[in-house]
């Protein structure tokens, strides 16, 4: 050892650490202290794990390395000395210059005579040991033995002390007597113990509750006898820690009868002391409360169920919003494309209607969603300027297409003063009017429905507008019209069967106005027709400009100086639909097809803003926002803009405290998006748009009959390039994404085949395939509710299967045609 410590000799090192041994990085055991010799009989190059084991830490020491690890903390050994073992107890340091584990430590004995059998004396201890100290101890034992006599003696002189208290206890009979009498003529349990809680007497009612009799239980303590499996110890504990200290105590505790049955009792335990404040017995009063138990438990139980409900409800909620709103994201985006191509006036005309009536498509798929987050005051009043005059024409315009061919017309009359902007929700109010409107034409044959607009009160900017819409229809009975606002409810069952509905219309149209500060009213003559009423007060903004038309929304592009955007979204018609819109701005961008590679994007460079979809596989919106704002991220300050589909407004507040800068929900129009960039990109410049792309006249190219051509017209129209751009991305997408299902099918992962089949299923619609798209709707579904029913899915899957190689050589027939009729 002298060659790690120069100025110590081999001598005086063995003298301090007498039971030292060192250990080579082979585990061979080189040198040991002369103490330790007398351990074990070893030779220099024998195996350390021969000998040793690791009682603590409990761990492997496989390699030198391991060794290594053990420094500085306390090591147990336990050495084999023939049939004995013995625990040494030190540390591990290692030793640079010779390259080994030093061991320096102790034995660690608890009884004298373990020293001996050890072959050790005192002498083979270091004199600044402590164990020295405890086996000096140890040997001192028989003298404390000595001390044990003398407090034996104590004990039996106490003990007489105790027989001479037993005559003073004799006397207090008549008392407990008394007492006993007393307790009798309670409802409630009496127990009395002794002092150490064992049973001295109980009472009739104790018995009745318990069903045992005193002589059954007498001697022993309350809790070994009543309670059970589900008695709380810890309350168990603390009433027995009260009679230990003579102290009072309260508590509630599961019991058991005697014929097993559980009960709850209240107890409150009290000391009975002598006259030297001695406690001498306890006093115990039980009361059941069983039945009060059950009732908070089923109050419980009851909360905890609704809880679960309405956690049930927000996912139902979040998810029905997602698989509406996803695909007619697209077919709004669709539309407003549509004003690219520079339609002629007429054609502007239909795309108002086409852009009003999705908007009111939305707003009708909408009402089972609104009507939950009304009453969970979860719907947000939005405040911005919009025509009114214009909102309403727009509607009764596209009413009036409709009614065509139909013995009903409709007017509009407006007072013609009303030539301003307002503040306020437009798309509440489009709600309402779509419900009211479509009410009027559903209970209508024949005759007029009027849609009158007027100013009701005035003051400063406030303004309070009336609108009525009238109708010839069938009517409503006075006795009914009190029920007509209520959800789920239609005037009777023939209306039902007749009309259809599910009499949500006009309940959200009550708490919409309501919302916002509104009233409305009703009045009907069965077979003459109806009259509903409501008034909204809205914010005057300032005159509606003569440039206002029906035309294409115009845009800013941005100049070449612009940084890019990163867009990451997982459905690739929505990537299409976002991507074409920045296409037109001239907005450089890139884009990630999951949050994963999202993140890794955002890794490498920085962007201008970054847009997230929030529904996505892997790694969510969420996840990879939060990974982008937590770490050392070139865009850990960039604006990130959430997409989503979801309905609920919980979820727009999880987004920002995921670390979103702002929010947008799908589907949303260009301008929606473009002011968002525009809000959040303070650092872009602009320049006025100049769009050179010729319209080109002509008509609708004729699809095959096999596709839902009224859908693709819808979509559409003429740009055949924009469609054939969309046939070609299913083409080369749909047999990778379908082989994946494919995969995820057969192993029965039925979660990613309920994933993937959401995932690609709006692209079948996007392409006309509108029957193989409810198919997969249906394997979403089915594979995702809990039983797996697999006599269905089968079946199903097989069937889209068997379907899809033809579905491929149709779409790819048709992508050829419009590829043709592009270059034309």
């Amino acid at each position: 050892m002298n060659k790690s410590h120069p100025n110590i000799t081999d001598e005086q090192f063995d003298r301090l650490f007498p039971f030292f041994f060192t250990v080579n990085t082979s585990f061979q055991i080189e040198k040991c202290g002369k103490s330790i010799r007398k351990l074990f009989s070893c030779t220099e190059g024998e195996d350390f794990h021969h000998y040793f084991r690791f009682i603590r830490p409990r761990t492997e020491v496989r390699q030198f390395e391991d060794f290594l690890n053990c420094q500085g903390i306390l090591i147990i050994l336990e050495l084999q000395n023939g049939l004995k073992t013995i625990k040494l107890r030190g540390q591990f340091e290692f030793i640079e210059a010779s390259q080994c584990m030093l061991f320096i430590g102790t034995p660690w004995f608890t009884d004298i005579s373990q020293l001996s059998d050890a072959g050790l004396t005192m002498l083979d201890f270091a004199i600044h040991d402590t164990q020295l100290d405890l086996l000096q101890a140890l040997n001192s034992q028989e003298s404390i033995t000595a001390d044990i006599r003398v407090l034996l003696d104590k004990i039996n002189a106490q003990k007489k002390e105790i027989e001479k208290n037993a005559e003073i206890l004799r006397s207090n009979q008549a008392q407990l007597q008394l007492l006993s009498h007393i307790a009798e003529q309670t409802v409630n349990g009496v127990v009395i113990t002794d002092s150490f809680g064992r049973i001295e007497w109980v009472n009739e009612s104790f018995s009745k509750i318990t069903g045992y009799e005193l002589s059954e239980i007498v001697n022993k303590t309350p809790g070994s006898v009543l309670q059970g499996p589900e008695s709380d110890q810890e309350v168990s504990q603390y009433m027995r820690q009260h009679i230990r200290n003579g102290q009072d105590f309260h508590a509630e505790i599961v019991n058991y009868h005697k014929n097993g049955s559980k009960y709850w009792i209240k107890i409150s335990g009290h000391p009975i002391k002598n006259e030297k404040g001695e406690v001498v017995r306890f006093f115990a009063l039980e009361e059941d409360i069983t039945k009060r138990m059950q009732t908070e438990l089923a109050l419980r139980e009851a909360k905890a169920k609704a809880d679960a409900t309405s956690r049930a409800k927000d996912m139902f909620l979040a998810n029905i919003s997602h698989e509406i709103r996803t695909p007619l994201n697209a077919i709004l985006g669709m539309s407003h494309l549509l004003y690219d191509t520079h339609p002629t006036k007429e054609q502007c005309e239909y795309l108002d209607i086409l852009k009003n009536s999705a908007e009111m498509l939305r707003s009708l798929i909408s009402d089972v969603l609104d009507l939950s987050k009304i009453r969970a005051g979860k719907l947000e009043v939005q405040q911005k300027e919009f025509d009114l005059v214009g909102l309403v024409r727009s509607l009764v315009k596209s009413s009036q297409l409709r009614l065509e061919d139909r013995p009903l017309s409709i007017e509009l009359n407006i007072n013609p003063t009303l030539d301003y902007m307002v503040i306020g929700d437009d798309l509440l109010l489009n709600q309402i009017l779509t419900n009211l409107i479509g009410n009027a034409e559903k209970f209508t044959k024949s005759g007029k429905i009027e849609v009158n607009v007027n100013l009701k009160s005035h003051k400063g900017k406030k303004r309070v507008f009336q609108f009525s819409i009238s109708d010839t229809g069938i009517g409503i009975p006075k006795e009914k019209l009190s029920m007509i606002f209520h959800a789920f409810q239609q005037v009777d069952g023939d209306i039902k069967r007749k009309f259809g509905g599910t009499g949500l219309g006009l309940a959200i149209v009550k708490q919409l106005i309501e919302l916002q500060g509104g009233k409305i009213s009703v009045k009907s003559r069965v077979g003459k027709g109806s009259v509903f009423t409501f008034n909204l007060p809205y914010l005057e903004a300032g005159l509606i400009k003569d440039n206002i038309q029906s035309e294409t929304p115009q845009y800013k592009r941005l100049n070449a100086d612009a940084k890019k955007l990163l867009v990451v979204e997982d459905n690739y018609m929505n990537r299409k639909y976002i991507g074409s819109l920045l296409e037109k701005w001239n907005v450089p961008f890139v884009m990630a097809v999951d949050g994963r590679k999202g993140l890794t994007m955002a890794q490498q460079e920085h962007f201008d803003m970054i847009l997230m979809d929030i529904q996505m596989p892997e790694m969510d919106g969420y996840e990879t926002t939060i990974a982008i704002r937590q770490s050392n991220n070139p865009n850990r300050d960039t604006p990130i803009l959430a997409l989503t589909a979801s309905a609920l407004i919980s979820q727009k507040d999880k987004a920002f405290k995921a670390g979103f800068s702002d929010y947008l929900s799908k589907p949303f129009r260009p301008d929606q998006l473009y002011e968002k960039i525009e809000k959040n990109c303070k650092s872009i410049v602009y320049e006025n748009r100049q769009d050179t792309k010729e319209y080109t006249e002509g008509g609708h190219f004729a699809f095959d009959k096999r596709l839902d051509t009224q859908l693709l017209t819808e979509l559409y129209g003429d740009d055949w390039a924009y469609a054939a751009d969309m046939f070609e991305t299913f083409v080369h997408h749909t047999p990778t994404e379908w082989r994946d299902l494919s995969t995820a099918f057969v192993a029965k992962n039925w979660q990613e085949v309920s994933r993937l089949a959401h995932k690609i299923k709006p692209t079948f619609g996007m392409v006309g395939l509108s029957d193989m798209e409810q198919m997969l709707l249906r394997l979403e579904n089915i594979a995702q509710t809990q039983p797996i029913d697999e006599a269905l899915l089968n079946p199903l899957f097989g069937q889209i299967e068997q379907a899809l190689p033809a579905v491929m050589t149709l779409i790819a027939s048709e992508l050829e045609k419009l590829n043709t009729l592009s270059i034309l």
